[in-house]
């Protein structure tokens, strides 16, 4: 990735003449003999970015001390395990243990943190708490004190309703990827049932580049982020930059249980119960041989999406459906998938990956009944 001066992902209008400037004389430039060579270009942001920390005041460290957890951290052999550290222990936070699991892949998920999760139950605390980023710390990982994973869904609607409730803001924007959990409709339309709140939610196609770009739309406005997020484990809020930072959301985790003095996992509860429901948020990939297989199957499966006006019971939201695709082409006029809304307000999206030969499936719903016929109509 590119970044821009605002520390988003550029856009393709920037980034399609820099890469046709590059070619022209990446691999024959002297600087770039030199610096494979010598290894001479060195360069550590860290007193910079603890410094903006500092002036931004995005994290309330002292109150994080205070709080006296037991704080896990697993830095899967990335650049998490020289940073994150050194930012608590400059101000006082103590980590119970960092860890360094060398795993198959570089991301904070459950299978990668089991050793994260064994140390967390190892302690007696009844206040604690496991983290991770992944090997360029853009992303998080949580496990809660029992050693269970955290979904990153949940986790954005955790900050979500700590940027809201305890940080006191009453107006603006949750932005998230359309992949990403409907709980954050349910949590703005619960604190809009309040006197003085105004929360809006919008979707963006599946990339932080879409958030960074709509966050920096509304920078300055009523409606600025609130926090920006997607499923796949990256977020920012408020006041940060326009991409995704893995420490800002650890620390926000952190912060949070430190204000509502309870374990990760009662927070979650006490969040769930106030939005009602039982919101079900899964994911399935479909991997095939080639190129043209998935195109040959997917094809078929959007002539099924297309028609469908019911779906085992389950009435499909005509509205909502044409409404959602038309927003998705402001950002991507070719579209971003397949997605049918159902009036109960379940969701599934059919989209392909751009890497892979992957066709990837999403379902959001409000409650285990909606999620078994959705799939049953995916399958």
């Amino acid at each position: 990735n590119f970044l821009t001066k605002h520390g988003a992902v550029a856009e393709e209008e920037f980034l399609v003449p820099l890469a046709n400037n590059m070619r022209g004389f990446a691999t024959n430039s002297p600087v770039f003999e030199k610096s494979v060579k010598t290894k001479s270009l060195n360069f550590d942001p860290y007193k910079a970015y603890s410094e903006y920390l500092n002036k931004k005041q995005l994290v309330d460290f002292d109150l994080i001390k205070s709080a006296n957890m037991d704080i896990f951290y697993e830095d899967l052999c990335g650049t998490g395990g020289y940073y994150f550290p050194k930012l608590l222990e400059e101000r006082g936070v103590k980590l119970k243990a960092v860890l360094h699991t060398k795993t198959k892949g570089p991301n904070p998920d459950k299978e990668n943190l089991k050793t994260l999760s064994s140390n967390v139950i190892s302690s007696p605390s009844r206040f604690k708490i496991g983290l991770a980023n992944d090997g360029d710390s853009d992303r998080f990982g949580f496990v809660d004190e029992k050693g269970s994973f955290i979904s990153p869904n949940d986790i954005i609607t955790l900050v979500a309703y700590h940027m809201i409730k305890n940080k006191g803001i009453k107006e603006g924007t949750i932005l998230k990827s359309q992949a990403t959990t409907g709980k954050l409709e349910a949590l703005a339309k619960y604190f809009n049932s309040k006197p003085g709140y105004d929360i809006k939610v919008e979707d963006t196609p599946v990339g932080f580049k879409y958030l960074g770009k709509r966050m920096m739309q509304l920078e300055n406005t009523k409606k600025a982020a609130i926090v920006a997020g997607e499923e796949s484990g990256g977020l920012t809020i408020r006041g940060h930059i326009p991409e995704k930072d893995g420490f800002v959301a650890d620390l926000m985790i952190l912060e949070l249980m430190a204000k509502e003095n309870k374990p990760v996992s009662e927070i979650l509860n006490d969040v769930n119960n106030l939005i009602g429901g039982s919101y079900q948020t899964i994911s399935k990939n479909l991997k095939f041989a080639s190129e043209d297989e998935k195109m040959k199957y997917y094809n078929k499966m959007l002539e099924k999406f297309a028609s469908a006006e019911e779906v085992e019971g389950l009435k499909v939201d005509k509205i909502k459906t044409f409404d959602a695709e038309e927003n998705i082409k402001k950002y991507r006029p070719q579209g971003d998938g397949k997605r049918l809304f159902f009036e109960d307000g379940a969701s599934v999206l059919l989209r392909l990956s751009g890497t892979e030969p992957l066709v990837r499936i999403y379902i959001n719903a409000t409650n285990e009944n909606s999620l078994g016929k959705i799939q049953k109509f995916v399958e």
